[in-house]
């Protein structure tokens, strides 16, 4: 097996075989020899079989403080809503000292169930659900991520994830989120994320410039009541809508402090993160907006190898690429594992 050994300072080339072994099954002492070796493939599709790493390692060049990113976004599971769901990770969350944990659903019926009309049409909200989560992740040593998401029936034009009938009661509703943060929770400094993958049509309804208006009148909301609140989006699941919203916001002056997209595709990362710097490059922004893929992974769906090791080389490449990149809050996906998947 593979030993401890003393290097002098300088530049050492090493040579590491990787033995034959199943796929997503292995012991955790071959874990940094898989690293080395697996993070450029895709384990879906080729596995190490006596291949043979080469690896350059400078010893002499001090690199500084490597930071964890640890941030998680947490899926769509109407379980997120119950203590039980918290009790077991809170722990685990609050030693690994993560700082953000995304959370959606947060407007819709299926989860906090938040905005009602009462008899006179008038639009009420009740935060009880809502705040039973925030507690946990609290608890955690975490501040909530909102990814403000989806339309509240009685405010949608047709279903959970169209546009309002009355952008004007989008923003207040926006707004009186943001206010109960401020007052109840005494936060600052938050995220709030406009709409979940607005480019796919499984999750709006809408056109772009629906999506752009959601964006403003959330934007506009949100900054009339804390000027602390950190506001962006458009939390796209491919990057093709990034160019034409970062234009629209420069363009009219919309409240932008971050930029948000999200992928699951191996080796396209950096390209993604330079893609959208050259965009902010070319438009200038007064302040230059944040960075953040907020939902990132070996794979979106629950599946066996994004709990194995190859995932675990995958992630740590991946963080080492945000450190180089300045991505300071990635949010990983997910937290926990659905109802009736193997934790």
């Amino acid at each position: 097996m593979f030993g401890s050994f003393n290097l002098s300072a300088g530049l050492h080339n090493l040579t590491i075989k990787v033995a034959d072994r199943r796929p997503f099954v292995d012991q955790a002492y071959n874990l940094i020899i898989d690293a080395f070796a697996l993070t450029t493939e895709d384990p879906r599709y080729r596995f190490a079989n006596g291949r043979c790493a080469e690896i350059a390692v400078e010893l002499s060049q001090e690199l500084g403080t490597f930071e964890p990113r640890l941030n998680f976004s947490e899926g769509g599971y109407s379980e997120v809503t119950s203590p039980d769901f918290w009790s077991p990770i809170v722990p685990m969350l609050k030693k690994i000292k993560v700082k953000y944990i995304r959370i959606d659903h947060v407007f819709d019926d299926s989860h906090y169930g938040i905005v009602r009309r009462d008899n006179a049409g008038k639009l009420t909200y009740n935060w009880l659900k809502l705040d039973r989560v925030i507690e946990q992740i609290v608890a955690a040593g975490a501040k909530p991520y909102f990814s403000m998401s989806y339309m509240p029936s009685v405010m949608a034009t047709n279903g959970t994830y169209s546009p309002p009938k009355d952008y004007e009661q989008w923003q207040q509703l926006c707004a009186a989120l943001a206010l109960h943060m401020r007052e109840n929770w005494n936060f600052a400094d938050l995220y709030y994320e406009v709409w979940n993958e607005p480019d796919l049509k499984g999750f709006w309804k809408g056109t772009q410039e629906e999506y752009f208006q959601l964006y403003r009148y959330a934007a506009q909301g949100i900054r009339s009541v804390d000027a602390t609140a950190k506001i962006g989006g458009p939390a796209t699941a491919r990057s093709s809508w990034l160019d034409p919203f970062l234009s629209y916001v420069r363009t009219n002056n919309i409240p932008l402090d971050f930029v948000s997209w999200h992928n699951y595709k191996l080796g396209v990362y950096h390209y993604q993160i330079e893609y959208v710097q050259r965009i902010l490059g070319r438009l200038q922004f007064q302040t230059q907006p944040e960075m953040i893929i907020s939902e990132w992974n070996f794979d979106a769906a629950q599946v066996s190898h994004n709990d194995s090791f190859y995932n675990a080389a995958h992630a740590a490449e991946i963080i080492s690429l945000y450190h180089a990149k300045g991505l300071v809050n990635p949010l990983f996906f997910g937290i926990k594992d659905g109802p009736g998947a193997r934790e």
